[in-house]
C-alpha cells in the first residue's frame, strides 16, 4: 500500500503551538490507517521579546530540558480536517527533541520531523507498527515568564511502586530546574 503525505500549516499538538517559531506538521494516510506527526519549537510565551530571529536566547523551553519536540499520534476526524488525537500518542525510536535554541537549530528540527515521518511511513506500509499508548500527563508550570514543562507516560508505569518512583524523579528534576533559575532564593 501507498502512505499518501501531506504537509499541513499548523502546529499538530502544543497547546502555544501557534507562539511558536517552528511548527511542523504531516499527516500520513495508508488505507484507513492515519497519523499526524507534529514538531514545534523556538517558542516565544507572551511578554518575551522575540522581536529579532538572531536573538533565540529569548526563546522558551516547551518541556523539560527541550526547545523543540517531535510527536506522534493517531489521527480523528474534526470537520474539515484530519487532526492529531493527542490522547492517542504513537511511540517511535526516532530522535524526539532538541536542547539547543540557536538559528540552525530550525534545520536539525527539519532532519528530526522527517526522520520520524519515515519511520512511522514505513511502520504504516506494514513492515513495523509502533503501539498507540495513552495516559501521558504533564505538568506545566510559569516561572519567571518561562513555562517548563514535565512529563510522564502512564502507560510505562505498570506498578503503584514504579509510579512513586517516576514521580519522585519528577520532582528532583523539577526541584533541579528551579535551583538553576535560582527560584528558591534561600527558602
Amino acid at each position: 500500500m501507498k502512505v499518501v503525505r501531506t504537509e499541513r500549516g499548523w502546529g499538530g499538538h502544543f497547546i502555544a503551538a501557534s507562539m511558536c517559531r517552528f511548527r511542523r506538521n504531516t499527516l500520513l494516510e495508508c488505507g484507513k490507517k492515519r497519523i499526524v506527526v507534529s514538531t514545534v519549537g523556538c517558542y516565544y510565551p507572551p511578554g518575551a521579546d522575540n522581536s529579532l530571529p538572531e536573538n533565540p536566547e529569548n526563546a522558551s523551553t516547551i518541556g523539560y530540558e527541550r526547545y523543540y519536540e517531535t510527536m506522534a499520534f493517531e489521527a480523528r476526524f474534526s470537520e474539515p480536517y484530519w487532526e492529531a488525537n493527542v490522547c492517542k500518542e504513537i511511540s517511535f525510536e526516532s530522535e524526539w527533541s532538541l536542547n539547543e535554541c540557536e538559528q540552525e537549530t530550525d534545520l536539525k528540527a527539519d532532519q528530526m520531523h522527517e526522520a520520524v515521518v519515515a519511520e512511522l511511513s514505513k511502520g504504516l506500509k506494514g513492515a513495523i507498527m509502533t503501539e498507540i499508548r495513552e495516559g501521558t500527563i504533564e505538568l506545566q508550570t510559569k516561572i519567571n515568564g518561562k513555562i517548563y514543562a514535565l512529563g510522564i507516560d502512564l502507560n510505562t508505569i505498570p506498578t503503584e511502586e514504579k509510579l512513586v518512583h517516576e514521580l519522585k524523579w519528577l520532582t528532583r528534576a523539577l526541584v533541579g530546574t528551579l535551583k538553576k533559575l535560582k527560584w528558591f532564593n534561600g527558602k
